[in-house]
């Protein structure tokens, strides 16, 4: 069994006040990306990950989801909602880690494994 903590960029679309940069939002998702190859590394070696397994670390964990999430989920829904002005770039096809969604005639189509990692929108040109 193992665990591993990973900061993703937050609220990069709820909120105007909390939002970080677009230059910030993908310098944490490069982070994240490189400690999952490493902690990849790891395991095939044969040692597993640890972290974020402790008690205090999952209460902490849940507390941070619930004060982060309470009432600015209320009109979410598990779907992404794809702008009409997008440029039909490909980037956030192109950079799903759930290929969740795919470039059909020219443009983005979402589908229903959508996971809030926020990559899609870290690297949109629009955002």
């Amino acid at each position: 069994m193992g665990g591993l903590q990973i900061r993703m960029p937050d609220s990069v679309c709820d909120s105007k006040a909390l939002k970080k940069s677009k230059v910030e939002n993908h310098r944490i998702v490069m982070e994240a990306d490189i400690k999952i190859e490493q902690a990849a590394e790891q395991v095939k070696t044969g040692q597993y990950l640890r972290e974020g397994l402790n008690f205090v670390l999952h209460i902490k964990g849940l507390l941070g989801q619930c004060l982060s999430f309470y009432g600015k989920t209320a009109y979410d829904s598990d779907k992404l909602k794809i702008n009409s002005d997008c440029t039909a770039c490909g980037l956030c096809a192109g950079n799903c880690p759930t290929k969740n969604i795919k470039m059909a005639d020219g443009m983005p189509i979402a589908g229903n494994h959508y996971t809030m990692c926020y990559r899609c929108i870290s690297h949109c040109l629009l955002c």
